[in-house]
């Protein structure tokens, strides 16, 4: 039986957060939908959480042990019976009206392939601390995803058919699939965020702690991606026309998380070739000055520094001030 909209999620020994997750998308105001839940040979309680719920919209597919994240990601779109996709990460929470909202754009807007949403950060005990507004308009959100990813995984919908065209999700990037994937479906499609915080993500130590080195691990695994690039059968052009610089900057993203994780020497080695890929790598571009100074001189110095700065600039003005007066 077809249906409007598949809901997948996958959980590897998400106890402590998985029920909330659950919950979030059983209580939406949208209720036209599958739930399909991959267990992906999970060790904890995540199993009997998921079926303690007793409705059924929830597919649960349990698999004796770990395949890989995407892997078990593609293994949920290959059992949806929606002509949407949503996602729900089993430690991220959905506000009630979520899909409501996405599924009316949609509908609205049929050339959209892709549609993600603003999102606020909240920490292990469900506080918020940060928000995130990605770029909304197909043509921002193009010249920014070849620097940085502007959709937060658990806040898309997606159209299935056009999902598959793209390959689904890679495997060959376990700790950013859904990065390239984004990618893919930019480069051929209409893509948009709602201006609208309708997903809290969570942010927790056990994520990391589940990789040694987890924020190196995956920069680097962003920065093969980008190299891998250079051929000319990589889908998108832009990224293509933009590799050089897209490259130095996803090397000084993973000097600064070796430099981060202890590893300072491999940091500014790896900084050095970011240079020499695109000299001017520094120019015009205030994240990217930062970066370089942080590796050079050390996070602490470098802080030190700019708020010295910061208050000779602020005195000089002050200063200027009490003259013209």
């Amino acid at each position: 039986m077809s249906l409007p909209l598949t809901v997948i999620m996958t959980v590897r020994n998400g106890e402590p957060y998985v029920r909330e997750a659950v919950q979030s998308i059983l209580g939406q105001t949208y209720s036209d939908f599958e739930f399909v839940i991959v267990n992906n040979g999970s060790t904890d309680n995540s199993t009997e959480i998921v079926r303690s719920f007793r409705d059924p919209r929830v597919r649960l597919i349990c698999l004796k042990r770990n395949i890989g994240r995407p892997q078990a990601l593609n293994l949920a779109l290959g059992e949806a019976r929606g002509k949407y996709v949503a996602v729900q990460d089993a430690d991220d929470v959905s506000l009630p009206t979520r899909l409501e909202k996405q599924m009316t754009y949609l509908v609205k807007h049929p050339e959209v392939i892709l549609l993600g949403t603003w999102i606020q950060l909240i920490d292990e005990n469900g506080k918020v601390f940060d928000q995130r507004r990605f770029p909304t308009d197909v043509l921002e959100i193009k010249d920014s995803i070849v620097y940085a990813n502007t959709f937060a995984h658990s806040s898309v919908v997606y159209r299935l058919e056009h999902t598959k065209e793209a390959c689904a999700y890679p495997v060959d990037h376990p700790y950013s699939h859904d990065y390239f994937l984004w990618l893919r479906l930019c480069s051929r499609y209409s893509v948009a965020n709602l201006p609208e915080e309708l997903v809290y993500i969570r942010i927790h130590g056990a994520q990391a702690g589940k990789v040694k080195n987890f924020k190196a691990t995956k920069s680097r695994d962003i920065l093969r991606g980008f190299c891998s690039a250079r051929s000319c059968s990589h889908p998108s052009k832009r990224l293509r026309a933009n590799n050089g610089r897209t490259v130095a900057r996803a090397m000084l993203d993973y000097a600064e998380a070796l430099y981060e994780e202890g590893s300072r020497a491999a940091a500014l080695g790896t900084m050095a070739s970011a240079v020499v890929q695109h000299p001017l790598i520094c120019a015009g571009n205030n994240h990217l000055r930062l970066q370089v100074g942080r590796l050079i001189f050390g996070r602490t110095v470098y802080e030190s520094l700019r708020s010295a700065k910061r208050r000779l600039v602020g005195a000089t003005s002050q200063t200027r001030k009490v003259e013209i007066h």
